[in-house]
């Protein structure tokens, strides 16, 4: 800012016009300066450019180019409107000097998005990817929850099935029964006075009698079930082998029985006999104290079948001498060794029940004569029952071995419930198969639902496969709920195939949920395939959001290497009363590790778009990046578009390449882009800067920028200041033609110099040097110069001087 005398004297200033004075002038009374301006110094056509109110005394030109000057004069006018006279109008410009603009300019630059965007490092997109990740965690964990639930119903209902009709099935193969044939008649004739009767009954019966009811039972599957021995005994395909020993090869069952003696005296087992291992056929017990010769009884070696298999029972164990049974032991033979052993399917300790399998045939004939009345009767009854273990009247405990059917049906006053199972099952040695299904209603004062359930199960050796489907359906006072899972499954050893899809609608008085979610995945001794993919829509009263996900993965490990590859992808819209947001997220990503160090290389592509009430901004980021342990390089594209209901607009475009070695990261890049203000920028960031021009001949490059410097191959320039700091050089073409016309040049003193030649619309030599031409010290040179209306003539005759005048001082032409 230039400080200027009394307004009243013509003063110059460059992009500003100053005053001072004015109190001294008239300092009780305040004034409002007018100022005009022109384009030429003679003040011709003035335009008015400001009204300064009091008490500013500045004013300051904004907009101008570089280089362009107007001749400027002002006045005082006061409050009732009286006005001085005009001064004399001065000279004022804009600065010619480069310096004096890179400076403002680079300023400007640096506070503009666009420059932030360039010289930010490339945006980490790790938390949108986590994010997109952490979504697909929770909908997916979710699911797991709803189908690891599912999977437990399944399986409790499966094994409640197995297990009861295991157990009735077993009562029936290992009783001991007392069969039963009768058969009976009765012939029966009454007469009297008033009444003749005659009546055949006739009966067939057979029936089956003692079945056993169980306290404590043992199957020796997988486990020894808490057994003990004089050594640890071993399981061989579900049945417990006692551990070898020369003279006492002895198992004894879980401590702590807690048996009511009086009430369970009776112990069955299934025993299976290789070998000629010396039979002892001892039963011990013990309640408080040990095990002793006193407290013992034995039994006769068994008949076995063509298996070498038998049912052995002790009856009536003499142990009321114990208030409670704590422990039993079982010595089967004197010796045992690897070929010389039995082998235990199960043991059974409890109690034996009335007959339950009951055959009859009934048929009664009766003819009566009574006074005026005469009947005739003829019944005849087949009953056919086989009832397991049970003698009561409860359908839902029938049983007919692996292949039974039941019928339940329970009303009370606060529920209705009826459940209807079927199960199959085949068993060969350890081979297995199966195949079971429920269907079941429960209906509350507040509460129905509904559910089936269906499964089949085959299992050889190590080899299993699944196939599990469950419906279920929810309804209460305040909502209603229904999930479909279906799952399939294949196992070897260790290695799995496991194929799932959960389905759940749910609905409340606020509330609106749809979810499916499917899940594929293969294992092969620790090496994976995945995929879990699913969508997800929710409404509430305040949010409606809709999510849809695939995240695909395969693992690899070979010793101290792993490789992973990762396909994930994510799209969420969600609209509110005030807003509404799409996004997109896409990962690729694949990874190799090796002792410690992780190479690793990714593609991810992340897309927003969000409007509320006063903006709307959309998002698009494209990168590319790879990475070897600590060293990566990484290629950004981003786009993104800004407005909201102010006006306020704001478009960005950028590409940036990043790496990063030993902890320093470089960075280049083009940015493209209109800030909110309505400035528009195009940024460059790089070492090297170069446009090339196609030719036939090949590319040709028209000029480039490097290290700090600018070359070009051909320039025209109209309009221009050129500083070369390094030769001190400045040039300022003209602005204007004819008299208006001005130009310059200066060399450095340092060098061969040019004296300074002002130019206003004819040559001014040095003084002392004539207008008719100019010679140079040493040579024949000669330039004529005369006037000239056109500045490029002047220009070029001024660079033949720069270019052939070596003297330090001019001197005129002889």
């Amino acid at each position: 800012m230039c400080q200027s005398p009394p307004i009243s004297v013509p003063h110059r200033c460059s992009g500003a016009y100053s005053w001072t004075g004015i109190s001294r002038l008239v300092p009780a009374i305040p004034y409002r300066p007018e100022i005009q301006y022109s384009t030429a110094s003679t003040g011709t056509n003035p335009l008015l450019l400001a009204g300064v109110p009091y008490p500013q005394h500045v004013y300051q030109q904004l907009g101008l180019k570089a280089g362009v000057g107007f001749w400027y004069r002002a006045r005082l006018v006061d409050r009732t409107g009286n006005k001085s006279a005009w001064t004399d109008f001065i000279q004022g410009s804009s600065s010619s000097v480069a310096a004096d603009y890179l400076v403002d300019i680079d300023n400007q630059i640096k506070q503009t998005d666009a420059y932030k965007e360039l010289t930010a490092d490339i945006a980490d997109l790790s938390d949108d990817i986590q994010s997109a990740r952490d979504d697909i965690s929770k909908v997916t964990t979710e699911s797991a929850a709803t189908k690891a639930g599912l999977a437990q119903e399944v399986t409790d209902r499966k094994k409640a099935i197995t297990d009861e009709a295991t157990a009735r099935a077993q009562a029936l193969l290992t009783e001991k029964n007392a069969r039963v044939a009768d058969i009976s008649n009765v012939n029966q004739t009454i007469q009297t006075t008033t009444e003749s009767l005659a009546q055949q009954i006739g009966q067939i019966s057979a029936g089956t009698g003692s079945q056993f009811d169980p306290a404590k039972i043992w199957y020796f599957d997988s486990t020894a079930e808490g057994w003990t021995g004089n050594g640890t005994p071993t399981i061989v395909d579900g049945w417990i082998r006692p551990a070898n020993h020369a003279t006492d090869p002895w198992v004894a069952s879980p401590g702590s029985l807690a048996i009511n003696s009086s009430s369970y005296r009776f112990v069955k087992l299934r025993i299976r006999k290789f070998g000629a291992p010396g039979w002892a056929g001892q039963l011990r017990w013990r309640g408080t104290g040990g095990f002793n010769d006193t407290n013992m009884v034995t039994v006769a070696e068994p008949a076995y079948d063509a298996n070498g298999i038998a049912t052995l029972e002790f009856d009536n164990i003499p142990w009321l001498t114990e208030t409670t049974m704590n422990q039993f032991r079982l010595d089967l033979s004197t010796r045992q060794d690897a070929t010389n052993y039995f082998l235990i399917d199960w043991v059974a300790l409890g109690r034996p029940t009335p007959g339950a399998g009951m055959a009859a045939l009934q048929a009664e004939t009766t003819a009566r004569v009574a006074g005026d009345q005469a009947e005739a009767t003829a019944r005849e009854t087949l009953a056919t029952q086989i009832r397991g273990g049970y003698t009561g009247d409860d359908p839902s405990k029938l049983a007919s071995g692996l292949l039974y059917t039941e019928r339940q049906a329970r009303i009370t006053a606060q529920e209705a419930e009826v459940t209807a199972r079927t199960a199959l099952e085949a068993t060969v040695n350890a081979n297995k198969a199966s195949v079971t299904q429920e269907l079941a209603t429960l209906t509350t004062e507040q509460e129905a639902q509904a559910t089936t359930l269906s499964g089949l199960q085959t299992t050889v050796g190590k080899n299993t496969g699944d196939i599990t489907r469950i419906d279920k359906a929810v309804a209460d006072n305040n909502k209603a709920q229904t999930t479909a899972l279906a799952a399939v499954k294949a196992t070897t050893d260790k290695n799995t195939a496991d194929i799932s899809t959960e389905t759940t609608a749910r609905t409340d008085g606020d509330s609106a949920l749809g979810r499916r979610i499917d899940s594929l995945k293969v294992d092969v001794d620790g090496n994976t395939a995945s995929r879990d993919a699913g969508i997800v829509g929710n409404v509430t009263n305040a949010l409606a959001n809709f999510m849809a996900f695939s995240d695909q993965r395969v693992t690899f490990a070979v010793g101290e290497t792993k490789t992973q590859a990762d396909i994930t992808e994510t799209r969420k819209a969600a609209a509110d009363a005030t807003s509404a947001v799409a996004e997109q997220v896409t990962t690729l990503k694949a990874t190799v590790e090796q002792n410690g160090q992780t190479n690793a290389a990714a593609i991810t592509r992340i897309d927003k778009a969000v409007t509320d009430l006063s903006s709307a901004t959309a998002i698009s980021i494209q990168q590319v990046t790879a990475a070897i342990g600590d060293t990566n390089a990484s290629v950004q594209m981003t786009s993104e578009a800004v407005a909201d209901i102010n006006g306020k607009l704001s478009a960005q475009w950028g590409v940036k390449v990043q790496v990063e070695a030993n902890g320093v990261k470089r960075i280049a890049g083009i940015q493209l882009g209109i800030d909110g203000t309505g400035a528009s920028n195009f940024l460059i960031s790089a070492d090297t800067f170069a446009v090339y021009n196609p030719t036939t001949n090949g590319q040709e490059l028209v000029f480039a920028s490097t290290g700090g410097q600018m070359f070009m191959r051909s320039v025209f320039i109209q309009d221009g200041s050129i500083d070369n700091g390094r030769s001190g050089i400045t040039f300022s073409p003209a602005t204007g033609t004819g008299p208006a016309m001005s130009a310059g040049i200066s060399i450095n003193p340092d060098m061969p110099r040019l004296t300074a030649l002002p130019f206003a619309g004819r040559f001014m030599p040095p003084t002392g040097v004539s207008e008719a031409g100019l010679k140079r010290p040493v040579g024949a040179l000669r330039a004529r110069l005369k006037r000239q209306t056109s500045l490029v003539m002047w220009l070029t005759l001024v660079c033949l001087q720069i270019l052939t005048f070596q003297a330090e001082v001019w001197q005129p032409i002889p």
